[in-house]
């Protein structure tokens, strides 16, 4: 990966193969925004994947990169190279991949479906697009990883919010809730 590259990552156990994570809906984003991007820049667009085999194939004239089954900190590494990471599920309880993401800065860009909400905050951390919305999608995708300052400042903020989402802050959280609710029991 190099510097001025711009990087969109996707990734799911199974990689592209399961139709509940969407990589099919990312793929029909995919030329829209690789046409808007490169007319506002040039950078180059990167797509990779993980969580499924290892390899290269081609989306039209793209090249996209699956790196495999990742450990942790190899999934650290590439969230960190991301300049987006693409959440594009049709059905997602949680959001697994888009609160590592976070945790590590990368912007999400999801479908507001399922856990997702809960994890990107629109316009702060990311984007949410309307679900299934393949226009939406690419609007939102080239909205972060269009203008490198608002790239950075989306970076951040998802970091600070995963912050939050630490086992003490969890768990004091917790320990008030309990503790206001056995006072207000007497």
């Amino acid at each position: 990966i190099a510097a001025e590259d711009r990087v969109v990552l996707f990734g799911a156990v199974g990689g592209e193969a399961d139709p509940r994570k969407g990589a099919d809906l990312l793929r029909a984003a995919l030329p829209a925004v690789k046409q808007r991007l490169r007319q506002d820049d040039g950078r180059p667009l990167r797509l990779l994947t993980f969580g499924g085999a290892p390899g290269v194939s081609t989306f039209g004239d793209m090249a996209v990169r699956s790196v495999g089954q990742l450990d942790d900190e190899g999934l650290r590494l590439y969230y960190s190279a991301a300049n987006v990471m693409v959440v594009p599920s049709r059905q997602e309880a949680f959001g697994q991949t888009a609160s590592e993401a976070a945790s590590a800065g990368a912007p999400v860009v999801a479908f507001d479906v399922g856990g997702l909400p809960d994890i990107v905050e629109d316009g702060v951390t990311g984007r949410l697009v309307d679900p299934f919305d393949i226009d939406g999608l690419t609007q939102a995708i080239c909205w972060v990883t269009g203008d490198g300052e608002r790239n950075a400042q989306l970076s951040e903020a998802a970091k600070r919010s995963a912050a939050g989402w630490d086992a003490g802050v969890i768990g004091a959280r917790y320990s008030e809730v309990t503790n206001a609710l056995l006072a207000n029991a007497h």
